[in-house]
């Protein structure tokens, strides 16, 4: 920074750093400057505290600076541990491992953890500060002022945290091992939102070792009370799908702009969460499609397996729920809402001066009279021509590397939904055979070999029916109805447009009139027809076009488990080998050639054993061959 003596009207270059408890110094002129500090900064190890932004149970947040030579300045959050946890040994051992891990997280959703230092008899982590409020302060400011979050401004924000929360999930060691980074503490506290739509989570790896604690009490639940998981009630292990099911609440209570589980007192709140009733938000809502909130159903299912299985997987699914919208249009929407917040923005952020200088006076000058004469002039130095553009020139290199870094390594890689089949497309028909015969009437012929063209959405949903021939107008509407009634898996494509064969209309039976000599017979055979016959039917055992039925259907599923193989290592094809018992239940599964990865052996596992077929008349094995559809990182 540059300082004027307004006596003798020179100038000087003043480092901050060197300056740190001068009090004054002296004028070439005679003049004696005084430095003085109105920011009242408190120096805290290598920072400088400027003001307290929160309090919590763990300790303080205060804004920082921090401070080095020429002038440079950067911001940043301070957290402060409270005291009798800095002295619990337990606590900080777990701080101290958890620090190391999140302060690999480099992610633009996440916020970036610098440093764990000790001050004292207090311990601190240092990390980045983020103008913006939290998700709770919007939440409260909305219902305040009588407003109702739009729909792209909740799905912008869990899309974002989605992403944040799928990069640390996957995150993997300079070796190449998984390193299971979880959040565990989920809420609309731990995610803050930037006027500018941009959202990061913050406390990744804190809340797990607060949760941690050696100090707590007995019977006590690790997590915030209404945002665990029922497996956490059941005391099993803790995995990915922890988050998933506190980000879906945090998605369902910004819709609904209501707590989800919140009783009249914890045991209340408890009951509820063990019975995971998630209510409709479609009937609180009329701008809240069917599709997104199948999705956020199925992200709070009580059923850890029933959910998307990791967190890129529940962020394509409500991209798919969102279509033909992008998460691009979303978030323009968003900036567009929160911009017109600036009464919450400006009410939480701190009255920090930008100039960290401090202010100078002079005092006791031989020419001026007694007294303090103010410095008028307080400037910063352009740089020289050249300096600018060499300093501009390194700017641009290094944006260009780290977008390079985040495009090749940081980048999460998306999931991507192997491309939907005719084959699929036909099955999804053939189960619907009884439904579509009760179309046809006496009118429709036999010979008519009816088909129909389908356009089929990235969610699965058929949208667009056309049948031929056109002797079927007369039933149009019933068969249009009955086909976009069947739902197939989501797919990579736009639309996949399929012509498929509908059921053949059945010959009706046509007898001739009875003869005198069989009407006799035949009429006491229709009283023997009559009687009840208690004979069970014999069953059939099932056959392939069954099975294959009964695959399809649970495609989509199957698909999201492969998904979270290794691209290196996954083979092109996976067979599943499976034994379907008597009563249509699948008893056995065996995977050929054996995975590498255990999640995913088990993820197939449970999703192949939860096919059911009608009952046969005795077991039978089937190989189910599961190709891997690969995709390139260049496209």
């Amino acid at each position: 920074m540059i300082i004027s003596c307004t006596v003798c009207q020179r100038t000087f270059t003043l480092d901050s750093v060197r300056a740190h408890g001068v009090k004054q110094a002296k004028c070439v002129c005679g003049a004696t400057i005084v430095l003085r500090d109105p920011v009242n900064r408190t120096k805290f190890g290598k920072y400088y505290l400027q003001e307290r932004l929160a309090a919590g149970g763990m300790g303080e947040v205060l804004l920082a600076k921090s401070v080095g030579v020429e002038g440079f300045e950067r911001d940043l959050a301070i957290k402060k541990i409270l005291p009798h946890l800095s002295r619990d040994r337990d606590f900080i051992n777990m701080l101290v491992k958890e620090a190391k891990l999140t302060v690999l997280l480099h992610h633009p959703n996440i916020v970036q953890v610098y440093d764990l230092d000790k001050e004292g008899d207090e311990y601190y982590i240092a990390m980045e500060y983020v103008p913006s409020v939290n998700l709770s302060m919007l939440l409260v400011h909305c219902a305040d002022t009588d407003q109702t979050i739009p729909v792209p401004v909740a799905v912008s924000v869990a899309l974002q945290m989605l992403q944040g929360l799928s990069y640390a999930h996957t995150l993997k060691s300079a070796d190449g091992q998984p390193m299971n980074i979880l959040h565990r503490d989920i809420t609309p506290q731990n995610i803050l939102i930037t006027k500018e739509g941009w959202v990061k989570i913050t406390d990744f790896g804190i809340a797990k070792a607060k949760n941690e604690i050696s100090t707590t009490q007995p019977g006590t639940i690790r997590g915030k009370l209404g945002y665990v998981a029922p497996e956490q009630l059941r005391t099993k292990t803790a995995d990915q799908r922890v988050d998933i099911f506190s980000a879906g609440i945090v998605l369902w209570e910004t819709l609904a702009q209501r707590r989800l589980f919140k009783g009249e007192d914890e045991v209340d709140t408890l009951g509820k969460i063990v019975d995971a009733k998630i209510p409709n938000l479609c009937k609180l809502r009329e701008d809240i499609s069917p599709q997104l909130n199948a999705v956020i159903q199925r992200a709070l299912a009580r059923d850890p397996d029933a959910r998307p299985i990791s967190a890129a997987a529940f962020h394509d699914e409500l991209l798919a729920a969102i279509q033909p919208a992008t998460g691009n249009d979303y978030l323009k929407e968003s900036r567009q809402f929160l911009e017109a917040q600036s009464t919450l923005f400006k009410q939480h952020q701190p009255e920090v001066k930008n100039n960290e200088t401090p202010t100078l006076a002079i005092a006791g000058t031989k020419t001026s009279n007694q007294g303090i004469i103010a410095i008028t002039k307080l400037t910063v130095p352009a740089p020289h021509p050249k300096r600018r553009l060499v300093l501009a020139s390194l700017a641009i290199l290094l944006l260009a590397a780290a977008a390079l870094v985040w495009w090749k390594v940081i980048k999460p890689k998306p999931i991507i939904q192997p491309a939907l089949t005719v084959q699929e497309v036909q099955a999804a028909i053939d189960a619907a055979n009884e439904s579509i015969l009760k179309c046809y009437t006496e009118k429709i012929t036999a010979n008519l070999n009816p088909s129909a063209q389908l356009v089929i959405a990235a969610n699965g949903h058929i949208t667009d029916v056309k049948l031929q021939p056109g002797a079927m107008s007369e039933i149009s509407t019933c068969l249009n109805t009955t086909l976009k009634n069947i739902h197939l898996r989501a797919h990579p494509a736009a639309k996949f447009v399929v012509t498929i064969k509908l059921p053949q209309p059945q010959k009706p039976t046509v007898s001739s009139a009875p003869s005198n000599e069989t009407a006799e017979v035949e009429h006491s055979t229709q009283k023997e027809s009559q009687k009840p016959n208690n004979t069970p039917r014999p069953l059939r055992p099932l056959s392939p076009e069954e099975i294959q039925r009964g695959v399809v259907l649970r495609f989509a599923a199957i698909s999201r488990c492969l998904s979270d193989l290794e691209q290196k290592s996954a083979p092109d094809t996976v067979i599943a080998h499976i034994v379907i018992q008597a009563n249509g239940r699948v008893k056995t599964v065996k995977l050929t050639p054996k995975l590498a990865s255990a999640t995913v052996t088990k993820c197939l596992t449970k999703t192949l054993k939860r096919l059911r077929f009608r009952a046969g008349s005795k077991a039978v094995e089937a190989n189910l061959p599961l190709h891997l559809q690969r995709y390139s990182p260049d496209k």
